[in-house]
């Protein structure tokens, strides 16, 4: 499974705000996991990014969109004083 789709399932399945590396490393867990010797065990895996910095990219561009859509309402003035 490819880092995007991973960062996909973190993102809408688990609510986890990560980034591509994070994904890479959930792979590398799956992967590991999956070796016979490891049957039964507890296989952990640090997250090393966060999401942040793929806001602008097209991983996130249907929330970009989503949030684009949302009506704007004008803030009267007198809740800003």
């Amino acid at each position: 499974m490819r880092r995007s789709k991973w960062l996909a399932v973190f993102r809408l399945r688990k609510a986890c705000f990560v980034g591509i590396s994070s994904g890479a490393a959930v792979i590398a867990a799956v992967k590991v996991a999956a070796r016979p010797e490891n049957t039964g065990k507890m296989i952990v895996v640090v997250l090393p990014d966060f999401g942040e910095r793929y806001l602008s990219s097209v991983l996130f561009e249907s929330l970009r969109q989503q949030a684009l859509a949302l009506p704007v309402e004008p803030i009267a003035q007198s809740a800003i004083a």
